[in-house]
């Protein structure tokens, strides 16, 4: 949005007093009143109705401005709803994967020795950590042995 273009119009407050914008950011606004400038935030000002435009365009334009904010804000919030509701969805899917991926290993580990690494499922530990419900990763739980020559339960 231009701000520049509502620098300079009139301005009326709840209380009667008319100003003029000296400066208008997303931020703020600052308003000449004969008796000195006052600073508000043009958001909150706006909308509760303690500010108004005398132009009737300007007001329309702000107001299109606020509403784009609010709908952009109501999808924002629709999108992280519909995230939450899969989440517990997706925890179990990878929960699910990674039970696999661990007897997967103990075969390969049971063939190819202890020291067996398998990196697909290194690979799946570093994108999905924080969805693991598991304690330790399998190779945490191997490093602890092979540490101190047992396992932590």
């Amino acid at each position: 949005m231009n701000y520049n273009a509502f620098i300079g119009s009139k301005i009326i407050n709840k209380n009667g007093e008319q100003g003029e914008v000296v400066s208008f950011t997303k931020d703020r606004i600052v308003i000449a009143y004969p008796g000195g400038e006052k600073t508000y935030n043009p958001e909150v000002a706006i909308r509760n109705g303690f500010l108004s435009f005398v132009d009737e365009e300007l007001s329309r334009q702000y107001s299109e401005e606020l509403n784009n904010k609010d709908k952009a804000k109501k999808e924002q919030e629709e999108i992280a709803k519909r995230i939450d509701a899969d989440r517990p969805i997706k925890i179990q899917r990878v929960n699910k994967l990674n039970q696999q991926y661990v007897e997967k290993i103990r075969v390969l580990q049971a063939l190819f020795g202890d020291d067996f690494i398998y990196p697909p499922y290194v690979e799946f530990v570093k994108k999905y950590k924080e969805l693991i419900k598991v304690k330790k990763s399998i190779f945490e739980e191997f490093s602890d042995y092979w540490r101190f020559g047992y396992k932590y339960q």
